[in-house]
């Protein structure tokens, strides 16, 4: 979902570019293109790096429907519903390199 937001999210801003008056929209719109690039690229790096779920990013994508960019305000919700999920902590987990596989991985209670 990243890198088709990343996608998304830098065309809306090179739109908003066309426009005097979109440019501080934008910016906006393009700084959470790269985010969701780069995030997208360490997830999908090989070797796998250390990485948590990124919240902050999600948050953006929310907030981004300021620019009239419907898909990342879904692509955020989604991100925020998913990272809460048990079977997406477990394998984030494991990619941090706990000793757990993720299919023994419980978390915490609260």
């Amino acid at each position: 979902m990243a890198i088709v937001d990343a996608g998304i999210s830098g065309l809306s801003g090179l739109v908003w570019l066309l426009t005097i008056c979109g440019i501080p929209l934008a910016i906006y719109s393009i700084i959470v293109a790269v985010m969701a690039g780069m995030y997208a690229y360490k997830l999908l790096s090989s070797p796998p790096q250390p990485l948590q779920p990124n919240k902050t990013l999600a948050i953006m994508q929310i907030v981004n429907i300021i620019t009239g960019n419907i898909f990342s305000l879904a692509f955020g919700i989604v991100s925020l519903v998913l990272y809460n999920q048990p079977k997406v902590q477990a394998y984030f987990a494991y990619r941090n390199s706990q000793s757990l596989p993720p299919h023994q991985y419980q978390p915490p209670p609260f």
